[in-house]
Parts: structure tokens; sequence; C-alpha cells
């Protein structure tokens, strides 16, 4: 795929942006304002690839939103609030390492990337073993994703509905009943191809970017368009 993952993930927000019925509460993008966390490490070898040209592209990037209301009456929210530049406390050694697939990682130190602004103990971080590095979700159930691009790729599938790391078909009030929601108010699943290309190619994407947008993930781009 020759679109990268930060080019990716600034047009699908930009889709985003463009739905009557979300309302974003915050959108910035930095670009190398900074030094990120992979140039101050750069030594590192345990540091990802993808986790380098994401940061050296996109160095930091918060969008929220607010959209339609749940059964509850509550508004549904997503967005991501990611950040890869060097500063104090992004490569300090954990008090704390969770649980993940039934043991304890052996962390040395982390890197925090995608802390919600209104922290609430909800955060994604590589966790830097002693050989190698590995992406932690960490929440009610911390998970761990293969890598940078699996992650985004799992938000990318879910409109980055709040707590889409963790989400589950489980009880009312989950992040699954906010991407039902979210899902209620977008194109069927079922529009053709042909015609989520048509809606991508008039919200004024670049036809590459476009098609290589569907390879990617295919009909969960309905979740872009409002019905």
């Amino acid at each position: 795929m020759n679109t990268s993952l930060a080019t990716r993930l600034r047009t699908l927000f930009s889709l985003l942006r463009q739905r009557a019925d979300l309302k974003f509460d915050t959108f910035t993008i930095g670009t190398a304002e900074l030094p990120s966390v992979a140039d101050q490490t750069s030594w590192d070898l345990r540091i990802p690839d993808d986790f380098r040209r994401f940061s050296r592209e996109l160095a930091s990037f918060t969008c929220s939103y607010t959209g339609p209301k749940a059964s509850d009456g509550t508004p549904i929210t997503g967005g991501v609030t990611l950040s890869a530049l060097a500063g104090p406390g992004e490569l300090e050694k954990p008090e704390w390492v969770p649980e993940v697939d039934g043991s304890v990682p052996a962390v040395e130190s982390w890197i925090l990337f995608d802390v919600p602004e209104s922290w609430n103990g909800e955060c994604t971080t590589f966790a830097l073993l002693p050989d190698r590095s590995v992406l932690l979700h960490l929440y009610d159930h911390p998970a761990r994703f293969e890598s940078l691009t699996d992650y985004l790729t799992v938000g990318a599938r879910r409109g980055f509905v709040s707590y889409w790391p963790g989400l589950t078909s489980q009880p009312p009030n989950t992040p699954a009943q906010q991407l039902a929601v979210l899902k209620a108010h977008s194109l069927p699943e079922e529009t053709p191809l042909a015609e989520i290309h048509r809606r991508l190619h008039g919200a004024g994407v670049n036809p590459q970017v476009a098609a290589e947008l569907v390879d990617w993930l295919g009909s969960d781009l309905t979740l872009y368009f409002q019905r």
C-alpha cells in the first residue's frame, strides 16, 4: 500500500468532519514541531518501523467528536489523542504492569501514545520489553495489538468510537452500543463499493488514496458517510 498510515488516518478524520451529525470538539495536527520519541530513541531497535514512520510524518494528532444519541439519551463519542512527541514521562519505567493474555509482560519502560485528554486510566502505550516492544491498550480489560498499523486499523473499522480498542458485544452502554448507533446513522453496510468510491471522490479524496482506503477497509468505509 503506497499511501502512508498517517495519510490514511488524516483522510478518515477529514471524512468524519464532513458528517453533519458529528460535532468535533478538538481537531489538532502536529508535524515535527518537536523531536519525536522515535527520534529521541533512534538507537533503540525495539521501536517498531511503522511507529517510526508514523511519528516522523505525524508527531501528534488529537481529535474528539460527539454524535447521535444512544438509547439512554447520551451522545456517542469518539476520537484519538495520539502523541509521539518526546517529553517528560514518555520513557519512564512503569510503576504497574497489568496482566495481558494471562501473564505480566516484563516491561522496562513505556512510550505513551494514545492517552485521552480527560485521562481515566485508559491509554495505549508501547511497552518496551528486554528484547522487543508490544503495543498495549490499558483499561478494564488490557489488550495487546500486533503493531501500530493493526491498532489503527481496528480503530478505523470502528469509526474510532469511544473505547474502540476494548470493543465487546456485552452489556448496555458498551463501546459496541456506540458503534451500533454510529452504524444506524451511517450508509448501510451493504452499500456497493462503487457507491463508496463515488462518495470518496465527491468528498475530494485523491483517487489513489480512495482506492487504497477501499482496499484497506472495504465496507467499513460506510461509517464515514452519513445515511
